[in-house]
């Protein structure tokens, strides 16, 4: 049977097999250290989240294990399964849950934050968090800082992983029932496994070079994780004893697989990659050698301390992250190692009450609770979950009414999206955009969300100096004909794709352009950060200035004789409306919102450097900084008096957008001058 580190006994019953293995706290230790200390901030361990993907390792060789050691006996039951898992999970997880949601109705003040959290509630209580992060936003970075339960991504995938799990394996040993007469069906069971890690790692790693960001997410990509620790689970008790050499061995090379992981890694490291093998085979290694015989390492992981971290590490994960995403949107987007110190210890401590008043006494019954009423158990957790997203999705309905009605409508203002009728990009034909335009000279907008935000504002602009905008800018895509990938609707296609498509129609349709503007997020072009879709950006200086200027000599193979690049202006670290709204409640100054001009020409001081250099030498081509219409020499401010200048971190508001115009009024008025005949 699974001792303190010992042997396995290969007649050990069912029960026996998945006996306490204390070593694999200390492995759960290590993994949850590593989460609360990514995200505390400290520059060690900078692959700290990787601590999940062992999560997942130790999971699936503890479950996946008893679910076909149980098929192989004839004593699987859905009902007992699904009640062992919601004693385990539920109690806990709804306590953290609900805790939050009354902490928002106290410390959220804006519509935005309180319909966003409601969502969180609703999608939580169903174990859909990571479906809601792939629509919405990615992990690393402010957006992320501000998601309260961010963090139940992982419960989700899991528990989506072990509601399919049981049902595809008991299919297959029923399947297998007549082949099962001359080979063992646990090692038909580990081949089917098999093939579904290489099929599950193989679809993460097809998007290799540029993998997309939500495939973080996304549960079949994190299938082969589960399968890592299963397979080695259900192989287990066939396998011979290793030496005690191997088995040192594999548990160390596991362990520096993992550290390896979590220490050399972080968020720069593509996923999936080659090196995300390292951590998930890594704590494979660790699992199955230590569960054979005892090794210098398992005796490590096996250390009191260790094991006691391991134990509550669980509700450690639960607490620790809601206490850190409060503290910094309370604190106006502070992230202070200090600060989050704090929350995690906070949060420690709140978990060992989880663990003695909740997960322990629950523990020591939950066998036994699970025999005796398992769809008693399963259908109350379905109703503790459906009276949970109930409350989220009150919380998102009333007390999002009722912040609307406390705050004045200046502090919301709304993205403003191009004329539908010359939106390029979703156009099949031209012929509105044309009839609209009439005889009026063109001019194309090139761009991502910033100048599908100013397209109306520039539309405007456009039409008081007689001439026409069509627009052709791309949310989440730089204006380049040859660079970055985005996944636009259901059909995947490249940005250029998208790009020279929307172009297309003018050439197609007889119509050229005689003036260009190009607006867009050059600080995350030049800077190898991916925006919330996932598109692939080039961070390499010559492919920058080279992009640039294709993207010139495309316009004016169009027919533009003139072109306006409108340089970076201040992205800001939190959503403006609600920090002003904050800062208003609090009596803060509102300077909390701002940014020095020191820390915005350090934001942008790439971009400053690279766009002149491609635009050098260029003619008729005028590089405008539109950053005097919110910097002064001290301060970049989002505001001026009540008028809000922005609707998100970056997208100027329509006053935004006219504090822009009155700042470049020159350099637009020189664009659509008209030579004299």
């Amino acid at each position: 049977m699974f001792a303190r580190g010992g042997p396995v006994n290969q007649k050990a019953s069912t029960t026996e097999r998945r006996g306490y293995l204390d070593f694999i706290d200390g492995l759960r230790a290590i993994s949850i250290l590593g989460v609360v200390a990514f995200h505390i901030g400290l520059p060690a361990p900078s692959g700290g989240f990787f601590g999940v993907d062992i999560f997942f390792v130790i999971s699936g060789f503890l479950i996946i294990g008893q679910i076909v050691a149980d098929c192989e006996a004839g004593t699987f039951r859905f009902g007992r399964f699904w009640a062992r898992r919601v004693l385990r999970i539920l109690p806990s997880y709804l306590l953290v849950v609900l805790v939050c949601l009354a902490a928002g109705l106290v410390f959220l003040v804006s519509p935005r934050e309180a319909g966003g959290f409601g969502e969180q509630v609703m999608m939580s209580a169903g174990f859909a968090m990571n479906s809601w992060l792939i629509r919405n936003l990615g992990y690393f970075g402010s957006a992320g800082d501000a998601t309260e339960l961010l963090h139940l991504w992982s419960l989700a995938v899991e528990e989506q992983f072990y509601i399919v799990a049981p049902i595809v394996i008991t299919v297959f040993f029923l399947a297998t029932r007549l082949i099962g007469r001359w080979v063992p069906r646990s090692v038909l069971a580990s081949a089917a496994l098999a093939a579904v890690f290489v099929w599950s790692l193989a679809l993460a790693l097809r998007t290799l070079p540029h993998p997309s960001f939500d495939i973080f997410y996304h549960t079949e990509h994190r299938i082969w994780e589960f399968l890592a620790g299963g397979i080695g689970a259900v192989l287990l008790p066939r396998l011979p004893k290793w030496p005690s050499w191997l088995a040192e061995s594999l548990v160390a090379l596991g362990l520096a697989g993992a550290a390896y992981a979590i220490f050399a890694l972080g968020p720069a490291t593509a996923f999936p990659s080659w090196q995300t093998l390292a951590p998930v085979i890594g704590a494979a290694f660790v699992l199955v050698a230590g569960a054979q015989q005892s090794t210098l390492g398992t005796r490590f992981l096996a250390w009191r301390p260790l094991r006691f971290v391991g134990r509550v590490s669980y509700a450690w994960y639960l607490w620790h992250w809601p206490l850190m995403s409060f503290a910094y949107v309370v604190h106006f987007g502070e992230r202070s190692a200090l600060l989050r110190s704090a929350c995690a210890v906070v949060s420690f401590g709140l978990a060992v009450l989880t663990y003695l008043l909740i997960e322990d006494p629950l523990r020591e019954h939950r066998r036994e609770l699970a025999r005796r009423m398992p769809w008693r158990i399963v259908m109350a957790g379905l109703a503790a979950c459906a009276l949970t997203a109930l409350l989220g999705w009150t919380f998102g309905t009333v007390r999002v009414d009722q912040l609307a009605r406390m705050i004045p409508p200046n502090m919301a203002p709304a993205l403003e999206q191009p004329d539908p009728r010359c939106d390029l990009p979703k156009l099949a034909s031209a012929d509105a955009c044309l009839a609209a335009k009439g005889t009026a000279p063109a001019v194309i907008l090139l761009g991502d969300s910033q100048g599908n935000a100013a397209s109306r504002e520039l539309q405007a602009i456009a039409s008081g100096h007689g001439y026409w905008l069509l627009s052709s800018a791309l949310s989440g895509c730089a204006p380049f004909i040859h660079e970055g990938v985005v996944d636009h609707g259901a059909v995947e296609m490249t940005c250029p794709d998208l790009l020279n498509r929307s172009l297309g129609l003018l050439p197609r349709e007889g119509v050229g352009i005689d003036r260009a503007i190009v607006m867009a997020q050059w600080i995350l072009h030049t800077s190898g950060v991916r925006p919330p879709n996932g598109a692939a950006l080039t961070d390499d200086h010559s492919a920058f200035i080279a992009a640039v200027r294709a993207m010139l000599d495309h316009l004016r193979s169009l027919g533009a004789k003139k072109m306006i690049v409108l340089a970076p202006f201040p992205d800001f670290v939190l959503y403006v409306p609600d920090c002003l709204i904050r800062a208003d409640r609090t009596a803060g100054s509102r300077d909390t919102c701002s940014m020095t001009r020191a820390g915005f020409d350090a934001q942008r001081r790439t971009a400053m450097a690279w766009l002149p250099e491609a635009l050098a030498g260029e003619p008729g081509v005028r590089l405008v900084d539109p950053a005097p219409a919110f910097c002064d020499q001290l301060w970049c401010r989002p505001y001026k008096g009540d008028t809000v200048y922005f609707v998100d971190t970056g997208h100027p508001s329509h006053a935004g957008e006219e504090a822009i115009y009155a700042a470049t009024k020159d350099d637009f008025d020189w664009l659509f001058e008209r030579a004299t005949p």
